[in-house]
């Protein structure tokens, strides 16, 4: 499907849907009905902002539409979470409906999709408009074993999204005190090795250019 808007053909927005988001296999959960009611769900750890910024170094302006269409009009920190979708629609996104405590700007890359249908509706006490989801404490305790891996692994590129550059270091240089030889402008000094024919020990003799032998 393709739609246009003053001659103008919109792009969607899929907060998961980026080349470099890494994908987890999509999974399903049997909840406890007589019908064989199910849920799926799948993890995406999207890119980290350098990551973003090295693929679209030459398209900056591409990067950040890019940018704004995966945070689905919520910020960095608050699109984390999971996604419910309700028949292949997005009802509700950002958050993670108590199975952490609060958000954690660490598991910011990490998204899940949690797909349902009708026969579900009772079970996540869907409300009326289609807009509110509740995941019972039951159902909460498989989600987050089940995120275990895919929130360690969001860490990681968090992680390496703020990671300190490495930079050379720099071998430090010590300075002799100016003296008399270490002026450019005096005379250089050369050192010769010659034999004393009485005590046959080697001397050192220091000789000026300037003097005469």
């Amino acid at each position: 499907m393709r739609i246009w808007l003053n001659d103008i053909e919109l792009t969607a927005s899929n907060p998961m849907d980026h080349p470099l988001t890494k994908h987890g296999e999509l999974k399903t959960i049997m909840l406890p009905s007589e019908n064989g009611a199910k849920i799926l769900i799948q993890t995406h750890i999207i890119p980290s902002e350098p990551e973003m910024r090295e693929f679209y170094k030459d398209r900056p302006q591409e990067g950040r539409d890019a940018e704004r269409r995966m945070a689905a009009n919520l910020n960095k920190n608050e699109s984390q979470g999971i996604y419910f979708y309700r028949l292949d629609r997005l009802i509700k996104w950002g958050g993670w409906n108590g199975i952490y405590e609060s958000i954690d700007p660490h598991v910011r890359l990490l998204r899940v999709s949690l797909f349902f249908n009708r026969d579900v509706e009772d079970f996540l006490n869907v409300d009326i408009s289609k807009q509110m989801v509740d995941l019972p404490p039951s159902l909460g305790g498989q989600v987050k074993d089940f995120l275990k891996p895919a929130t360690a692994e969001a860490r990681r590129r968090y992680a390496g999204d703020k990671a300190p550059k490495k930079t050379k270091t720099l071998r430090r240089t010590t300075e002799s005190t100016p003296n008399a030889y270490s002026d450019a402008n005096r005379t250089p000094i050369r050192f010769e090795v010659g034999q004393r024919s009485d005590s046959k020990r080697t001397v050192f003799r220091l000789k000026s250019d300037s003097r005469p032998d």
